[in-house]
């Protein structure tokens, strides 16, 4: 009889790991809706196939959400510091190019500015 339980519980699995694939990210109810059984038998099922590594459990507040393990986001490629590093270099580079230059161009612009002060002073002294 054991056998017939285990091969029972290997089917149920079975068939809610592939279902899970299928399905993306499920709660509880959804498990035990598909399987056709109560809800407050579910919680077991999971419990023991999160154990095993088929199934990941998220926690969102009070409710647990599952994934099958197949269908975890891949994990994000590490990024090469060296190329990132250099490209911010050269961004970083170009930019205080641009700043000084603008910076040159406001100088330039103030002693033109204070050259016509001076003028405009002058013109007003010698109309005075």
């Amino acid at each position: 009889m054991a056998i017939d339980t285990q091969t029972g519980t290997s089917d149920r699995n079975e068939r809610l790991l592939a279902w899970a694939v299928e399905h993306g990210e499920f709660r509880g109810q959804d498990a035990a809706d598909h399987l056709g059984v109560k809800v407050q038998g579910i919680g077991p099922v999971l419990s023991s196939m999160v154990r095993k590594g088929d199934l990941l459990v998220r926690s969102h507040g009070s409710t647990r959400l599952y994934v099958a393990a197949a269908e975890e986001e891949p994990e994000q490629d590490i990024i090469d510091i060296h190329g990132f590093e250099s490209t911010l270099k050269t961004e970083l580079t170009t930019e205080l190019g641009k700043l000084t230059e603008e910076a040159a161009q406001i100088d330039a612009r103030r002693a033109q500015v204070a050259q016509d002060i001076a003028r405009i002073e002058a013109g007003l002294k010698e109309l005075s």
